[in-house]
């Protein structure tokens, strides 16, 4: 009786993760150069308990946006371990951030975490950024420049 206790309570609750819950909110992600010569930025908001993205991606005076509209985001974050990862696929391109695990520092807060890492980036160059439906060369991406990244989540 208690091993099918067990299963149903774990079968629950791997549905029930992912899902919004009342009081969820989602987690803002605010990144700057540490590469020399880069003036790549991000800036804005990411899912965490509730799927809302609107990220900024700027460079000196060009700029563009992520959001929830034609994109599919994915967000691996586990910071107590030093994990995290996001990837955003969006009109024929792709953003992704990914924390050098040994520089992720995260703080626990009553309601949420507040973290501080090394990642790195790859990312369309805004200068280059289009109209949906443009197709983009390699040349049209920054890669690998490191960012020093705030990371916060607070329901």
């Amino acid at each position: 009786m208690r091993f099918g206790s067990l299963l149903a309570f774990s079968i629950l609750a791997y549905a029930y993760q992912g899902q919004a819950h009342a009081g969820s909110a989602p987690a803002s992600l605010t990144c700057t150069p540490l590469t020399k010569g880069s003036s790549m930025q991000l800036d804005g908001t990411i899912p965490a308990s509730e799927e809302t993205l609107s990220l900024v991606v700027s460079s000196r005076e060009h700029r563009y946006t992520l959001s929830d509209a034609g994109s599919e985001t994915t967000v691996i974050e586990s910071l107590a371990e030093g994990v995290f990862a996001l990837n955003i696929r969006s009109r024929g391109f792709e953003t992704t951030l990914y924390a050098i695990p040994a520089t992720v520092k995260a703080t626990p807060l009553p309601y949420g975490t507040d973290a501080r890492f090394v990642a790195k980036l790859t990312a369309l160059r805004p200068s280059r950024h289009a109209d949906a439906g443009a197709s983009y060369l390699y040349d049209d991406y920054v890669r690998d420049i490191k960012m020093s990244c705030h990371y916060r989540y607070e329901i």
